[in-house]
C-alpha cells in the first residue's frame, strides 16, 4: 500500500510503503517548507504496508496531528491532519488521482471521520446510513444512504444538505477513493479498495505559506522575545532588592 499526503495548493505527494520523506527546507527534502523559521530537517515519514509514522526532528515550529502536538513519534492513519508549524497536509490513502470511466470496481468502502471527538473513527460498509446532522445511525433514522452496488459506492442524499468535495449534491452520485463528504457539521473521507493501482506521484512539492502564515511566525518570535525582555527586567529588580536589604 502506498500512501499520499494532499497539500494546501491541491497537490499530491507519494509516501511508498519502506521509504523516508524528508520534511524541511534543505533541498533534498520530499516535502519542502520555506521560510527563515523552518529548519533544515523538521521531520521524517516512513511509510510501510499499514501505516505511516512521523518522527521530530526538530522543536521548531512545532508538529501537530489532528491539533495534538507530537514530541517524538506519532502513528499516522488515513484522514490525519498533519501540521508542520501552520502549514496543514493531509494523508490518505493512494487511491486513483482525478476521474476515470474504467476505474476497477471497489470491493469494500468506509467512512473515516475527520475532526470532533469521533475524528478518526472508521465506519464500514456495504450500506451505511447518516441522519441530517452527519451522524450514522440506523436504516429506519437516515434520510442518506451510502450503498455499495455493482462494486460501485453510490450515495444518495435524500433530502438533507450534502456536499462532496465542498459542492452541494442533490441527487444520486457515486463516490470515489479519497472524496470528501460533508453532512451538517460532519465530515468524512471516502476510503475503498479497489483492484485497480495506482503509480505513485513522486513529484517534489515545495510547500509555502501565505503572508498571514508569516504573520503569525513573526508575531510568536516577537512574544517570545517580549517574555525574556520582562524575565531579564525583573531579574535585575530582584537583584536591587537582595543588595538593599543587605546592607541595611
Amino acid at each position: 500500500m502506498s500512501w499520499l499526503l494532499q497539500c494546501p495548493e491541491g497537490q499530491s505527494l507519494a509516501v511508498p510503503s519502506g521509504t523516508d520523506l524528508l520534511v524541511g527546507s534543505a533541498a533534498d527534502c520530499g516535502l519542502r517548507l520555506h521560510g527563515s523559521a523552518v529548519p533544515a530537517k523538521l521531520g521524517v515519514l516512513s511509510g510501510s504496508d499499514v501505516d505511516v509514522w512521523l518522527r521530530v526532528l526538530a522543536d521548531d515550529p512545532p508538529i501537530g496531528v489532528n491539533g495534538r502536538p507530537v514530541r517524538a513519534l506519532a502513528r499516522l492513519v488515513p484522514g490525519d491532519r498533519i501540521c508542520f508549524g501552520v502549514v496543514c497536509v493531509d494523508l490518505l490513502y493512494d487511491g486513483r488521482v482525478g476521474r476515470s470511466d474504467d476505474r476497477s470496481p471497489s470491493e469494500t468502502f468506509a467512512l473515516r471521520a475527520r475532526g470532533g471527538t469521533s475524528g478518526g473513527a472508521l465506519h464500514h460498509g456495504p450500506i451505511l446510513h447518516l441522519d441530517a446532522s452527519g451522524a450514522i445511525v440506523p436504516a429506519a433514522a437516515g434520510g442518506i444512504e451510502l450503498a455499495l452496488v455493482e462494486g460501485r459506492i453510490r450515495l444518495a442524499p435524500g433530502d438533507a444538505v450534502v456536499r462532496v468535495n465542498g459542492r452541494r449534491i442533490e441527487a444520486p452520485v457515486e463516490l470515489e477513493d479519497m472524496d470528501q463528504l460533508q453532512v451538517g457539521a460532519c465530515r468524512y473521507l471516502v476510503e475503498s479498495v479497489s483492484a485497480h493501482a495506482l503509480e505513485p506521484v513522486t513529484q517534489r512539492l515545495a510547500v509555502m505559506p501565505d503572508v498571514n502564515d508569516e504573520m503569525v511566525l513573526e508575531k510568536r518570535r516577537s512574544d517570545v522575545g517580549a517574555l525574556w525582555w520582562l524575565i531579564g527586567i525583573a531579574g535585575v529588580i530582584a537583584a536591587l532588592v537582595s543588595a538593599l536589604l543587605y546592607f541595611h
